[in-house]
């Protein structure tokens, strides 16, 4: 698609892609944001805002669908390009430190994780949103290291900061991250009840859409069984 309509069909495939997203149907996602960006790239060149967050997007698409190896690459070309462009690239480092995490690399991922928290903290006031990602991410990292007790601080913040959201999936995510940090520092009851009030903000969400929802619920379903307290 070429001429004054090729903008609104791009932009008709972005949305597409992200509802499936959302839906936690990232593979299907996947077709209509190349499509998009194919497009976008003819209209606008390479080098464009739209066509690097389109990257990052196609690259966390690869990513939920079980493909790192897939997605890294183009979550590096995003941010490369965003940078170029004088874009804030917090969320797709984000990405690519989760990426770096599925695949094993666990002191990459924390360094890259550190590196944009004290970004993003410079950048927000102390209590914005947008700070429980990277505190979320660094949390992570910790636990996958074995270093559950250095986590608990960067879970609690995170914790703390999603409490007001209304995407109850990323409120379910930080309190599960939370859960883990507070078992592994000698509170196994707050631990339960964190990871339970997780469960039940995945609930709705995995019942509607499955996918990487559903899995999220039946990874907290599992460890609520193996850590009775």
């Amino acid at each position: 698609v070429d001429g004054p309509a090729s903008n609104s069909v791009a932009d008709a495939m972005t949305e597409l892609s992200m509802v499936l997203f959302t839906m936690g149907r990232p593979e299907q996602a996947i077709p209509f944001e190349r499509d998009a960006r194919a497009i976008m790239e003819r209209a606008l060149g390479p080098e464009s805002i739209d066509v690097a967050v389109s990257l990052g997007n196609e690259g966390e698409e690869l990513l939920e669908s079980g493909r790192p190896d897939d997605a890294l690459p183009l979550l590096e070309r995003s941010a490369a390009l965003q940078e170029r462009l004088g874009r804030n690239d917090s969320a797709v480092l984000g990405v690519i430190g989760r990426a770096l995490r599925r695949k094993g690399r666990l002191q990459d991922a924390l360094e890259l994780d550190q590196r944009t928290l004290a970004m993003v903290t410079r950048n927000e006031q102390p209590d914005a949103y947008d700070l429980s990602f990277p505190n979320v991410a660094v949390a992570l990292d910790l636990l996958a290291l074995g270093r559950g007790k250095e986590a608990l601080p960067f879970a609690e913040r995170g914790a703390r900061l999603r409490q007001v959201t209304t995407a109850s999936s990323e409120r379910g995510e930080a309190r599960f991250v939370l859960a883990r940090a507070l078992w592994e520092a000698g509170n196994p009851g707050r631990a339960r009840q964190q990871a339970a009030d997780a469960l039940g903000d995945y609930r709705l969400t995995a019942d509607r859409y499955g996918g990487r929802f559903g899995k999220a619920r039946d990874e907290i379903d599992v460890w609520l069984a193996a850590h009775k307290g």
